[in-house]
């Protein structure tokens, strides 16, 4: 029996879905809007503004707070009923608040848990084998029982059981600080290695210490990174500062999505290579400690004393090793993980467009937590569920916005971003083709001096806006407006290229090239330099957590009314708020930092950038037509409408090689990379810079120089790419080459030809 049009179109959204609730008529192309559509379709922008006044006036700051207390009433970890218990609470609450489609997405994705029966730990034993130390499972105050949170440990890391005489302290694990330990005659090969959080991504720590040959590695919290710097006694629950038995969980998995179907969704019917390890996943055991626990490691440390750089806030003299301070003494490694197949879940809810409903604008925050979870990533889920409450009563009371608005609960994200990666993948043609803007919140909250957002350039126009239009979370500080406070205390650029791959947003801008954002409020960075806030990923992370963060929830409310502003832009405004020219300096920016890094060097090498210019050079010329086209003042069509907007967005996908990157052939964006030395890192042409750095050092190495060419080439392949994608929709040619082509063009040169745009053209 044929299915009803409108169900059919709903199980292809975002779908393979567990439950379709029905849709109306119009839901994607087939239908005309209702009457109520057309008058709610707000082509202007008086009505527009009108609507986010009344969306920013609909969120209340109690509500959040509400939230947030429900949101760690238990623990959530990744695959768990608990986090199953959240999803279909989330799916439940926007069903009654009549989204217009509420769904859960299940896959079924590869989870790495403790052994509960027989827990990790670490021991320092004597001579004779006898146990002198054992780390605990859990913090004080925070007993570990079966059945409850689980005990501490780092996912993925793969089970085994080392004892070793020999443990090397390795300061952050980064690369320059093996370097140190071999220029200081130190190795850790064949030895466990000992490292301190902060600074890095922990799995980038993991991978450096097992490339350099450690048989096993532990992390801990060093006071001088998670603790009060003024005064060690403060502590939760008196203030947000780590007390010395506070663990910090996670996982060390330095690619993102299910391991075992790169590429693939993990559906039931995937292909799971089981014949051999991930090349993301440690291959040796690795554990995690609190300072506690890690000083009494350090103190019966040997050999000689670290760099004054390396010294933390522990009360011991910080040693290198190898050896231990007592000879016959002896450290013994024990992991007990499980990895096991199992599903997890994505809660997806749909307000449906009037005018272009196969259009999305989805915002997301992932769910599940390592244990209570209140700043990561409950903040960010109090909020969205505040902000859909918002969007749901605009939508009772009349209004619908242009195009799709899509909310996204994201499964199993601490894990690797899972339920994006695997949604992404699953409907990459039908959202890589569809989704105007992917717009994220991790956590809301680490502190509340100034937002942070993350952007790529397309967003920024309408992120700036949309802060001008909240009201500031404390207006006894002087400001009027978010964007005042935002403004007034940034002192570089307002907006950051460092994407790199911290959350769900690297799904989306990688795998597709969609144009992203990622906000948070963050730290004062004159006064503190975290990596992590202090509870990060600890039990400690409970809703009294936050109160001393955000007692009132004004700084969550802020963020959320720039979350469901920008939103609201992207998703109404007829013409998309996005600025083609915007683009135009990180092209710039990731050309200057290759000159000023490898200029000298592809010189003498004869190795130019002269291509690359070129394509940028051309990109910033159909930029500046397009723009003067698109915002000339005439009438538009909805069709042409259409197309531009298609245009602006293509913009950025056109970024992606669909071959992949030679540093990483996960990633894919070609202008915006992820640093594979730090995960939380960006990199402007991560291919090109990446490769020069392993020319610079092997430059005789033939092959390395084929790369560079290689990465070279596909650079200006996507810049050109995206300067094509705002030129005349029917004109296949280079911009040098003249309106008729390569014959037409002949003798005007590299940089002749006519690439002005008229209305008629477009």
């Amino acid at each position: 029996m044929a299915r009803p049009r409108a169900v059919w179109l709903g199980g292809l959204i975002i779908g393979g879905l567990l439950q379709v609730l029905p849709l109306a008529d119009a839901l994607f192309n087939g239908g005309e809007p209702t009457s109520s559509d057309r008058q709610s379709s707000n082509y202007g922008h008086d009505t527009i503004e009108q609507t986010t006044k009344q969306l920013h006036d609909l969120m209340e700051a109690g509500r959040i707070g509400k939230n947030l207390r429900e949101c760690t009433a238990s623990t959530h970890v990744g695959g768990t009923p608990a986090d199953l218990s959240q999803a279909e609470q989330i799916r439940d609450t926007w069903r009654d608040q009549q989204l217009d489609d509420v769904i859960l997405n299940r896959y079924e994705v590869l989870l790495s848990h403790p052994n509960t029966t027989e827990p990790s730990r670490v021991y320092l034993l004597d001579g004779g084998g006898n146990v002198k130390f054992t780390s605990a499972l859990s913090e004080e105050g925070t007993e570990w029982q079966e059945g409850d949170e689980l005990p501490a440990y780092l996912a993925f890391c793969p089970s085994g059981d080392i004892r070793s005489s020999e443990l090397v302290y390795a300061n952050y694990g980064r690369r320059e600080d093996f370097q140190l330990l071999r220029h200081l005659g130190v190795s850790v090969r064949g030895r466990l290695v000992i490292m301190r959080y902060g600074a890095m991504f922990r799995g980038n720590k993991v991978k450096n210490a097992q490339e350099e040959g450690a048989i096993g590695a532990i992390l801990y919290s060093d006071p001088a990174d998670y603790g009060n710097p003024a005064n060690v006694s403060d502590a939760y629950p008196g203030s947000f500062w780590l007390p010395d038995s506070g663990i910090q969980r996670g996982t060390v998995t330095w690619r993102d999505g299910d391991p075992l179907t790169y590429g693939y969704p993990a559906t039931e019917d995937a292909y799971r290579d089981r014949s051999r390890p991930p090349a993301n996943l440690p291959l040796g055991p690795c554990h995690t400690l609190s300072a506690r626990d890690a000083h009494k490691l350090l103190s019966n440390l040997g050999g000689p004393e670290a760099p004054a750089a390396w010294r933390g806030a522990l009360r011991t003299t910080y040693r290198l090793g190898p050896q231990l301070a007592r000879p016959d003494w002896s450290v013994r490694l024990f992991v007990n993980n499980m990895e096991r197949v199992m599903p997890t879940y994505n809660t997806l809810g749909f307000i449906r467009g009037s005018v272009e409903p196969d259009r999305y604008v989805v915002l997301g925050n992932h769910r599940d937590a390592w244990s209570y979870g209140s700043l990561d990533p409950c903040s960010g889920t109090a909020t969205m569920m505040e902000m859909v409450r918002a969007f749901s009563l605009l939508k009772q009371n009349g209004w619908r916005p242009r195009r799709t608005l899509v909310f996204a609960s994201w499964g199993s994200g601490e894990f690797g971003y899972y339920g994006a990666t695997e949604l992404v993948e699953e409907f990459i043609t039908l959202i890589g083709g569809r989704t105007v803007a992917y717009l994220n919140v991790d956590l809301a909250i680490i502190y509340t001096y100034n937002l942070f957002v993350v952007a790529t350039p397309l967003l920024q126009n309408v992120t700036a806006e949309a802060a001008k239009q909240v009201a500031a979370p404390d207006p006894s500080l002087g400001f009027s407006s978010l964007y005042d406070h935002w403004r007034s205390r940034e002192k570089g650029d307002l907006f950051s290229y460092n994407l790199g791959s911290p959350s769900e947003h690297w799904s989306f801008y990688q795998l597709l090239g969609t144009p992203i954002v990622y906000m948070m409020w963050e730290i004062d960075y004159d006064r503190w330099n975290w990596v992590d806030f202090p509870l990060y990923h600890t039990p400690f992370e409970t809703y009294e957590a936050m109160q001393h963060l955000d007692p009132t929830f004004a700084y969550h409310l802020a963020l959320g009314r720039l979350w469901a502003v920008v939103g609201l832009l992207l998703a109404d405004r007829p013409l998309l708020p996005l600025d083609v020219r915007d683009v135009r300096k990180p092209l710039r920016l990731g050309l200057d930092q290759l000159t000023a890094a490898h200029g000298d060097f592809m010189k003498a090498y004869n190795v130019s950038l002269a291509g690359l210019e070129r394509a940028v050079a051309a990109y910033e010329e159909a930029a500046e037509q397009f723009h003067n086209v698109a915002h000339s003042g005439e009438p538009l069509s909805d069709l042409h409408m259409r197309q531009l907007n298609d245009q602006m967005v293509l913009v950025e996908r056109s970024f992606v090689d669909p071959n992949g990157l030679l540093v990483d052939d996960q990633n894919r964006n070609a202008v915006f990379g992820t640093d594979p030395d730090h995960e939380y890192n960006g990199l402007l042409f991560p291919d090109v810079a990446e490769t020069l750095a392993a020319a610079r050092l092997q430059p005789h190495q033939a092959e390395l120089w084929r790369r560079v060419h290689r990465a070279l080439a596909a650079a200006v392949f996507v810049v050109n790419a995206a300067g094509a994608a705002l030129r005349e929709p029917t004109r296949f040619a280079r911009p040098w080459e003249g309106p008729g082509g390569p014959a037409a063009g002949h003798g005007q040169g590299r940089d002749g030809g006519d690439c002005r745009l008229s209305h008629s053209e477009l």
